[in-house]
């Protein structure tokens, strides 16, 4: 329990095509400042849902946002890639069901959908790429005792990924 840090060759095969399909929602991203991924699993019956930030987004290219550091921008009006994967699992599985659920996520998620996680109860644990840029998020959560697993890719961070400025 609590924080990890491994190596993506020591994940379980499921965990690395699920974070790797994380990274590949990321690519879908319209937005012009970060792009992210996240996938949502049920662990019993494995039903797999996925997001992707910037959809909705007002700020379109123009972002005013854009330029600022991780952790210190105004909250962004798009959907982001949690919400967007949390939304599509809960018109599948009911969120007070008591199936276990697992996140992966490219990039740590936002204080904002640290509580949407909450709100959907029995995540056991999240897999994240890339911190976020403060840990408001990581303290409410291991609170909450959902356990927190940064992953190393190999070669490093995912390239420009999840920071485009």
């Amino acid at each position: 329990m609590g924080l990890q840090t491994v190596s993506f060759e020591t994940l379980d095969p499921l965990d690395q095509k699920l974070l790797a399909y994380a990274v590949k929602s990321a690519k879908e991203s319209e937005c012009s400042r970060r792009h992210v991924g996240a996938v949502v699993r049920v662990t019993e019956d494995l039903i797999v849902t996925s997001g992707f930030n910037g959809s909705g987004c007002l700020h379109g290219d123009h972002c005013s946002h854009k330029g600022m550091e991780p952790g210190t921008e105004k909250p962004c009006n798009g959907e982001h890639a949690e919400v967007m994967a949390l939304e599509a699992s809960d018109n599948l599985v009911p969120p007070d069901s008591i199936l276990n659920r697992y996140l992966y996520v490219t990039l740590f998620p936002c204080i904002d959908c640290c509580i949407e996680i909450l709100k959907r109860r029995y995540f056991r644990r999240i897999f994240y790429i890339e911190d976020y840029g403060n840990n408001l998020g990581k303290d409410l959560l291991l609170s909450a005792g959902i356990e927190l697993i940064k992953v190393i890719m190999p070669g490093g961070e995912i390239d420009g990924l999840s920071r485009i400025d």
